[in-house]
This record gives structure tokens, C-alpha cells and sequence, in this order.
């Protein structure tokens, strides 16, 4: 029995007229988590975590997965269903999602289909089978296109990523919310950090921004909260350290 065979014994969806009526929303507009009166939505997770340098590898995987995706259906290979039931129960169960009703709900609650449910699993069943010679496009997640980007979240979404990028930056948010005042110094080297890392140049900055949609404020906010945290990070460290060095000796 293949997946999507299994997808809709699993499944009784609701009839049509008890169905609420919803106002559509985009996946990266949900709302993650809030600090206060401001929420954050998915597209502020991951284009936080991609200043900080966590999207690069989880976007060239993505690509070579969906290539390989892409390869197999193109040469006609058969999907191993047992592979993909087995994967599908795996993750309900992991998630604790033991009904239908359960399984439903959080799908629809991220905002994610039953026909992408599926067919991310064929995506990861196709990254460890597909055998044939890859080429991966060398595309960048800040200039692919809408429809890439919106698949390449369903993989967040599922894989756990997105909530442990969006985890990842709320600590730096709560650091920041108790930050009394403002350390321009910090700010610009964590500035200079990032366009090293990310080998922009100040010049290039600008597109860059505009790819994501984002402005000059955004990335200073964020770089700013990021020099925070690392400072609160750099201090505990090294208390941690000097408490350990400190313990064994005894005052007189």
C-alpha cells in the first residue's frame, strides 16, 4: 500500500459544509512565536537564521534532494511504499500524533497539504536511493524564486529545522529585550562579521536586502540582537569558568 494510499485510509477529512471558513495565509506570515505584542512569523525565522549563516547548507540540500526527486520521476523509478508508510508513521509518532484528527490539525495548523506531506517524504526516500549522476544548481536561497523558497519551507517545517531556527532566535530576542542601552561598537563588528561571512561586499548590500524584502533597519535589528546574545554568551561562559577554576580553593 503506497503512501498516499495510506494518506487516505489514515484520513477522514471533514465534510465540506463543516469546514470553518478561513482567510488564506501565506506559510511564511504564520506567526512562530511573539515577544510581547510583536509576533514573528516564519519568513522572520529563516531569514534570521540565513544572516546568521544556518540557511547555506540546509538550502544546498534541499536542492540536491529535490534533484533527485526530479531525476527519478523523470527516468520512471518505482517509490518504495513500505519506505514511505514506515517514514509517515515514524514521524506521527514522534510528533506524538497518534489519531487522524491529531495528524490533521497540526498539518493545518503549519499550513502544509496532505499531497506535500507526502511528497516530502518521496524526497527524502529519493536523497538516499537515487543512485544517477547529480548536478545541483548552485542557486542561493535569497534569489530563488517564490515557488522554491515555499517548498524549501515545507522541508523546514517538517524536518523539525524551523523550530529549532525559530528557538535559536528567540533567545536572541529575549537578550535583546534586556538590553538597557545600545553598543554601536558591537553592532559594527558583528556588521563586519557578516558580510565576511557571508562574502558581500557593503556595495552589494543592498541587493541582497531587496531579495528577501528586508531593509537596512531589519538587518542592523537583527545584527544587534545577535551582538547581544554573544555578549550574554561570552559573559556566562566565562563565569561558568572562572566559578570551575575558583572551586576548589578554600578561603581563609
Amino acid at each position: 500500500m503506497g503512501l498516499g494510499t495510506e494518506v487516505a485510509q489514515f484520513f477522514d477529512p471533514p465534510r465540506p459544509e463543516t469546514m470553518p471558513v478561513r482567510h488564506p495565509i501565506t506559510r511564511e506570515n504564520r506567526v512562530i512565536f511573539s515577544s510581547g505584542e510583536r509576533g514573528f512569523t516564519a519568513k522572520d525565522v529563516v531569514d534570521c537564521a540565513l544572516v546568521r549563516g544556518e540557511i547555506d547548507p540546509l538550502w544546498r540540500e534541499f536542492l540536491r534532494l529535490a534533484q533527485c526527486d526530479r531525476l527519478a520521476n523523470e527516468r520512471e523509478l518505482e517509490l518504495d511504499d513500505s519506505a514511505l508508510d514506515s517514514a509517515a508513521i515514524a514521524f506521527r509518532y514522534k510528533h506524538d500524533l497518534i489519531t487522524a484528527e491529531e495528524t490533521e490539525r497540526w498539518l493545518e495548523d503549519r499550513g502544509v497539504s496532505l499531497a506535500e506531506f507526502s511528497d516530502y517524504f518521496a524526497r527524502q526516500y529519493w536523497g538516499r536511493s537515487y543512485s544517477g549522476t547529480l548536478d545541483p544548481p548552485k542557486s542561493s536561497y535569497q534569489t530563488a524564486s517564490p515557488e522554491e523558497k515555499d517548498l524549501f519551507l515545507v522541508d523546514l517545517i517538517l524536518s523539525g529545522s524551523l523550530d529549532r531556527m525559530a528557538e535559536r532566535l528567540s533567545y536572541r530576542v529575549a537578550a535583546q529585550a534586556d538590553e538597557a542601552s545600545d553598543n554601536k561598537a558591537s553592532l559594527d563588528d558583528e556588521r563586519a562579521r557578516f558580510l565576511a561571512a557571508a562574502k558581500i561586499d557593503q556595495a552589494e548590500l543592498a541587493d541582497w536586502l531587496a531579495h528577501l524584502d528586508r531593509e537596512q533597519e531589519w538587518l542592523d535589528e537583527t545584527l544587534a540582537a545577535e551582538a547581544v546574545y554573544q555578549r550574554r554568551v561570552s559573559q556566562i561562559v566565562t563565569e561558568q569558568a572562572l566559578q570551575k577554576e575558583l572551586g576548589p580553593m578554600q578561603l581563609n
